[in-house]
């Protein structure tokens, strides 16, 4: 979609991406990563000085931040939390958890978006609230493996075939935790 890839450009700045997927099938509408070049520098060839200038910049603009870096999955991570819970019997969809505004996890403190907190919640609520807290406590109560198998039915850690040189991405077991 050529008016969404240059509304993805446009909004990008400092080292960032943007990938815009049509939910109902899957297809890439929009793929960016800034800092970016000119494509057209490579048509039909591109200098060796313009070439060696993208090499040598500080920035990294060859590299595809959009198919070649590792993210947290951020809240993207939190329905294969949800689905796992349910399908593991940890949870029912009207099971209600604590949102605080910070939550101890191991030896960190983990934070919800909202510093307060926001009482209890069901699944639906939490999910409608994105509460941080709420797929910690959950997640902690599923344990790793049955969130490892949901996560990669929703696809997390497998590559997505696009025709990139794309980094599928790590979903790290608890044998590779051991290990690693």
């Amino acid at each position: 979609d050529a008016d969404m890839q240059k509304l993805a450009e446009d909004v990008l700045y400092y080292r960032s991406s943007m990938v815009v997927v049509d939910c109902d099938n899957g297809e890439i509408l929009a793929l960016a990563s800034h800092p970016n070049y000119n494509l057209n520098d490579f048509i039909p060839s591109i200098s060796q000085e313009k070439f060696t200038k993208l090499l040598e910049d500080e920035n990294n603009p060859l590299f595809g931040r959009a198919f070649q870096a590792g993210y947290p999955p951020a809240s993207t991570f939190k329905l294969p939390i949800a689905i796992a819970a349910l399908k593991e019997g940890t949870i029912t969809p009207n099971s209600r958890f604590d949102c605080p505004g910070r939550l101890k996890v191991g030896a960190y403190y983990k934070n919800n978006w909202h510093r307060s907190g926001e009482g209890r919640l069901t699944m639906q609520q939490a999910i409608k609230r994105s509460c941080n807290t709420w797929f910690y406590t959950v997640g902690q109560r599923v344990g790793a493996e049955p969130l490892i198998r949901e996560a990669r039915n929703f696809g997390f850690g497998q590559p997505t075939n696009i025709p990139l040189d794309e980094s599928p991405g790590l979903l790290p077991t608890n044998a590779w935790m051991m290990e690693n």
